[in-house]
């Protein structure tokens, strides 16, 4: 019983190694050879923003997967995430707000 509960502690005691979402979706092809490599992609675009804005034509050109988790890759390459674009709820309904606050104050005048 002891020695089950010893390798039990031992297994959890362990962490996992974790390679990263570089290297496990994107390196295969991003080697320099068949794709640009990590280094180069940093040196061509040299923020998170940049690097998500080129990621998001190239999938909708069809050149790169969907689904990949690109936000989190360009956080493992820039050490930050991207800033989130007009796609992100809060921004749109802050757009929606405004511009009903403008239709109402048109309409207010109007009467």
């Amino acid at each position: 019983m002891k020695l089950i509960l010893t390798l039990l502690a031992l297994l959890l005691s362990v962490s996992p190694t974790y390679a990263g979402l570089w290297e496990t979706n994107c390196s295969s092809c991003h080697n320099g050879k068949v794709a640009p490599s990590k280094e180069s992609l940093r040196k061509k675009f040299k923020t998170a923003d940049e690097f998500i804005d080129a990621v998001r034509s190239k999938v909708l050109e069809g050149k790169m997967p969907r689904g990949l988790g690109y936000r989190f890759v360009a956080k493992e390459l820039y050490g930050k995430f991207p800033q989130c674009k007009c796609r992100c709820r809060k921004f749109r309904n802050q757009h929606r707000l405004a511009n009903h606050q403008k239709v109402i104050s048109e309409n207010y005048f109007q009467l």
